[in-house]
């Protein structure tokens, strides 16, 4: 029979061990949002690679961290790495199958792979998740543009812009897609709209261009070619030569 001291002794030897557990995890959780909050700020500078090790050591730390998977595999999908960038958003999928960001990096790093039909699977599965997420339907039209399927394409960025109506990218999209289908008229009316919106956004000036030359309008046409310009874009040398060339014919016409 143990006497009461012996009993105290055994009691405090046990509390050091349940403490002693408890704070290796601690340690190690710390550690972890060390490694991510190092790895965001590289994501942050374009330092992928040093991104991808900040976030390999919070996975080494704790194998369950999905933050950890989505992060680093964002880092492999920025830097051109898509099989392992897809490889890392499956793994979180794994630990967490109802994860609709999850989703939605893996469908990017799919349409990036011009693997569209998985990526649509993907994005349509955000959707039954989180049916208000715009980036979804826009993603999910680029997805459907990929295959040339520009009417689908059209009624997702239709979606997009309800739910975000100051989203100028699904403008120039659904411009590019009315262009695919030969509505040029429309396809300005929706280039213009993304100018409004965010007078500079260059891709906007740069596909307004070659639609007003589509139209023989050349000198808007210039005007947004010397915008796009300004901005940075760069534009398709073959495309201004042959803009030059029109412009150049119409003046001998007068």
């Amino acid at each position: 029979m143990k006497t009461p001291a012996r009993q105290k002794e055994v009691t405090i030897a046990a509390i050091i061990v349940v403490l002693a557990w408890l704070v290796v995890p601690l340690a190690a959780q710390e550690n972890v949002e060390s490694y991510l909050k190092k790895g965001n700020e590289m994501l942050r500078v374009g330092n992928y690679v040093q991104a991808v090790a900040d976030f390999s050591q919070a996975i080494k730390l704790d194998p369950k961290n999905i933050k950890a998977y989505n992060d680093r595999g964002i880092a492999y999908e920025l830097s051109g790495k898509l099989d392992p960038a897809i490889a890392d958003f499956s793994k979180a999928l794994e630990i967490n199958p109802q994860d609709a960001g999850t989703y939605l990096n893996r469908g990017i790093a799919y349409r990036k792979k011009g693997l569209f039909d998985e990526a649509i699977a993907d994005f349509t599965k955000v959707l039954e998740l989180d049916p208000k997420m715009a980036d979804a339907y826009q993603n999910r039209g680029l997805a459907y543009q990929g295959k040339r399927d520009y009417a689908a394409a059209i009624a997702d960025y239709d979606q997009a812009i309800k739910l975000k109506a100051d989203n100028a990218g699904a403008y120039v999209n659904r411009g590019l897609a009315y262009a695919n289908q030969g509505n040029i008229e429309q396809a300005i009316v929706d280039f213009t709209k993304a100018i409004e919106i965010d007078p500079q956004i260059a891709s906007a000036y740069q596909y307004r261009a070659i639609a007003y030359y589509g139209l023989g309008r050349l000198s808007q046409a210039w005007s947004d070619v010397k915008k796009a310009k300004l901005l940075g874009a760069r534009l398709d040398h073959d495309f201004v030569e042959k803009l030059r060339q029109a412009t150049e014919g119409a003046l001998e016409e007068k």
